[in-house]
C-alpha cells in the first residue's frame, strides 16, 4: 500500500515512539520486480514487537509519574496539617539520638511557666448539697417566729413570697422594729434568706434592712420601755447552719473545736429541716459569691458592736471564715469583705486575752491547708488593723517552718511572740553566722525542683518581716543580716532566657531587697553613749535657698568689681 503526502505530514507531527514504530517509506515497485527483494517485505512483520516494547516502557514511566504525584500530594497534606504531627516526628527522632545530644536539645527548649496567679484552694461548698437545710421560700414562722397579735407580728406571720419584696422595699421592719415581739428571730430570718435568694433586689434589701436595724440599735441602745437593747450578732451555730446550707460540711468547718458537742451540732442542723418537713424542696444550683459577700458584710458590721461572744466562739468563727476564703469558687473574689471580717473578729478579743490568742490561732490555722499557695493567700488577707498585721507575721513564720522544716515539730506557744528576724533565717534552729542560713540553703535547693513553691515561700518570707512600719521597728542588725541572706539567694540563681520563671523569682527577690535596703537607709543610728555628742562630727545639710542666695551674692560682687 502506498502512503500519500498527507500521511507523510502526519507522520512528521507524530510522537517519537510512533515514528520509530512506523514502517520506512519505500519506493513503489513494479510487479516485475525480482524475487530477491521479497524477504524485505517479510521483515516488516517484526514491527508490532517493537511497538509492544515501547508501550511497556511508556506504562512504566506513567507508573513512576503516578507514584511521584501521590508522594507530592501526601507531603502537601502533611504540611497543611500543621506542626502537631511534625512535633511528634521530632520526639521520635530525639529518642533515637544519643543521650548527650538529647539533653542538649532539651536544654535549648523553651520552658513553660509553672507559676500560677490563682491559688488552687480547698473545695468546701459542694453543689449537690446546696440548700440542704432551707431555700429562698423560708418564712419567719419556719425560723421559730411566734406572733403576739400586733399588726407587725401578724404581717410577719402571714408573709408570703409575693408580698416579700413589698415589705422589704417599704422598710416597715426598720420603722417598727421595736414593736416586733421576737426581733432576734426576724434578724435570723433575714440573715438566712439573704444567703440563698436569687433575686438581686430581695437579697440587697435584706442586707439594707439588716444594716439599718444594726445602726439603729447602735444609735438607740435603749428601747421605749427603758430596757437596754443588745445588738444582734449571728451566733456560731447560726453561721454554721448558713454555710452548711450553701454546701459545706459541718465537721470541716468546725475543725478541732471542743466547745460544741456532736449532739448540739446535729440538733442545730436537723431542727429546721424537721420544721419544714413535707414543704421543703431542695433548690437546684450552687451558691452565689455575691450572696456570701453580703453575709460577710453583715457579719462584720454586727461584730463591730463588740457582742458578748466568748473567746472560744471567736476562735471557731475565725476558723470558719478562713476555711470559707479558700474555696475555689472565691478565687480572687470577696477579698475586701474577707479582710474586713477578719479584722472585725480580731478586734472582739479582749486586751487581756490577746497575748494568748495569736498562738492559739496559729495552731488552729496551721492545718487549714497543706498547699503553699493557699497558705500564702490566707496570710495576705490578714492586713487590716494592728492585730491583723501582728497575726500575719506570726502565721507566715509558722507556715514557712511547716514548708521548709516540717520535722522540727511545733514551736512552743510562749516562743512564738518572741520570734526575731535571725530566727526566720534559721527557721528556729541554732544560728551559725559563719554558714549560710537554713532558709538560704533550703530555697536554693528548691530552685532546681519547684519554682512554684519557691515563689510562695518568698511571699511568706516577705510577710514574716512585715510592712514598712514593722520593718522600721525591727533591730537594724537583724534586718541587715536577713538582707544579706536574700542577696546570697539572688547570687545563687542564674538567669536563663529559656526559663522565664527564674526571672520572676529574681524579680521578687530584687523587690524585697530594695524595700529592705530603703528601710535600713531610713533608720537612724541609736545613740548608745551620753558623750557621743563630744566626738561626733556634725554635717550641716546645704539648703537650696541658702545656696541660691550665695550664688546671687557672688554674681553681684563680680559685677561691682568690673565697674
Amino acid at each position: 500500500m502506498e502512503m500519500s503526502d498527507s500521511d507523510d505530514d502526519d507522520l512528521e507531527d507524530a510522537p517519537a515512539f510512533i515514528k520509530n514504530a512506523s514502517p520506512s517509506k519505500t519506493v513503489p515497485q513494479s510487479s516485475s520486480s525480482s524475487p530477491e527483494k521479497e524477504p524485505s517485505t517479510s521483515s516488516s512483520h517484526s514491527g508490532p514487537n517493537k511497538l509492544d516494547l515501547l508501550l511497556s516502557e511508556q506504562r512504566k514511566e506513567n507508573a513512576e509519574e503516578e507514584y511521584l504525584r501521590k508522594t507530592k500530594l501526601e507531603l502537601l497534606k502533611n504540611i497543611s496539617e500543621g506542626s502537631q504531627e511534625g512535633s511528634g516526628h521530632n520526639d521520635v527522632t530525639c529518642d533515637s539520638l544519643a543521650e548527650e545530644h538529647a539533653s542538649h536539645i532539651e536544654q535549648l527548649e523553651l520552658k513553660t511557666s509553672e507559676l500560677l496567679h490563682v491559688q488552687p484552694g480547698v473545695l468546701l461548698f459542694h453543689p449537690d448539697k446546696y440548700c440542704c437545710e432551707f431555700d429562698e421560700s423560708i418564712t419567719p414562722s419556719q425560723c421559730g417566729f411566734i406572733s403576739s397579735g400586733s399588726s407587725v407580728d401578724s404581717l410577719l406571720a402571714s408573709l408570703t413570697s409575693e408580698r416579700l419584696c413589698t415589705v422589704l422595699l417599704s422598710k416597715v421592719l426598720v420603722t417598727c422594729f421595736n414593736r416586733v415581739s421576737h426581733s432576734n428571730v426576724v434578724m435570723q430570718w433575714l440573715f438566712l434568706l439573704m444567703s440563698v435568694h436569687r433575686s438581686p433586689v430581695v437579697k440587697q434589701f435584706c442586707c439594707n434592712n439588716l444594716m439599718d436595724i444594726l445602726q439603729q440599735t447602735k444609735n438607740q441602745p435603749m428601747s421605749p420601755q427603758g430596757v437596754l437593747v443588745q445588738t444582734w450578732c449571728p451566733t456560731v451555730l447560726l453561721l454554721l447552719k448558713l454555710l452548711v446550707n450553701l454546701g459545706a460540711d459541718a465537721n470541716t468547718l468546725l475543725g478541732h473545736q471542743t466547745l460544741y458537742s456532736a449532739a448540739e451540732v446535729s440538733q442545730t442542723l436537723i431542727s429546721e429541716k424537721s420544721d419544714v418537713k413535707g414543704e421543703h424542696i431542695q433548690q437546684s444550683g450552687s451558691f452565689c459569691p455575691e450572696n456570701l459577700g453580703l453575709v460577710l458584710n453583715v457579719l462584720a458590721v454586727s461584730l463591730q458592736s463588740r457582742p458578748s461572744l466568748s473567746k472560744e466562739e471567736l476562735h471557731i468563727m475565725f476558723y470558719m471564715v478562713a476555711k470559707t476564703s479558700l474555696d475555689p469558687a472565691l478565687q480572687n473574689c470577696l477579698q475586701r469583705e474577707l479582710q474586713v471580717c477578719f479584722s472585725s473578729i480580731l478586734e472582739c478579743f479582749s486586751d487581756a486575752d490577746w497575748p494568748s490568742v495569736i498562738p492559739e490561732l496559729c495552731r488552729n490555722l496551721s492545718s487549714i491547708s497543706s498547699h503553699h499557695h493557699d497558705q500564702a493567700y490566707l496570710v495576705e488577707l490578714l492586713t487590716s488593723g494592728l492585730r491583723g498585721e501582728e497575726l500575719q507575721t506570726r502565721l507566715a513564720y509558722v507556715f514557712l517552718c511547716l514548708q521548709l522544716a516540717p520535722d522540727d515539730g511545733d514551736m512552743p506557744p510562749s516562743e512564738l511572740p518572741k520570734v526575731k528576724l535571725t530566727d526566720i533565717a534559721w527557721l528556729g534552729r541554732t544560728p551559725d553566722l559563719k554558714q549560710p542560713s537554713t532558709l538560704t540553703t533550703s530555697i536554693l535547693q528548691l530552685v532546681n525542683d519547684d519554682l512554684y513553691r519557691v515563689s510562695s515561700l518568698l511571699r511568706l518570707l516577705d510577710l514574716c518581716v512585715g510592712n514598712e512600719r514593722n520593718r522600721a521597728a525591727k533591730p537594724k542588725e537583724e534586718l541587715q543580716y536577713l538582707l544579706g541572706q536574700v542577696k546570697l539567694i539572688i547570687k545563687g540563681i542564674r538567669d536563663n532566657i529559656l526559663q522565664q520563671d527564674l526571672s520572676k523569682i529574681k524579680d521578687i527577690l530584687s523587690r524585697m531587697k530594695v524595700k529592705w535596703s530603703l528601710t535600713l537607709h531610713n533608720q537612724r543610728s541609736v545613740q548608745r553613749s551620753v558623750f557621743a555628742w563630744a566626738t561626733a562630727t556634725t554635717h550641716q545639710p546645704v539648703l537650696e535657698e541658702r545656696l541660691r542666695n550665695r550664688i546671687v551674692s557672688t554674681e553681684i560682687d563680680e559685677d561691682v568689681d568690673e565697674l
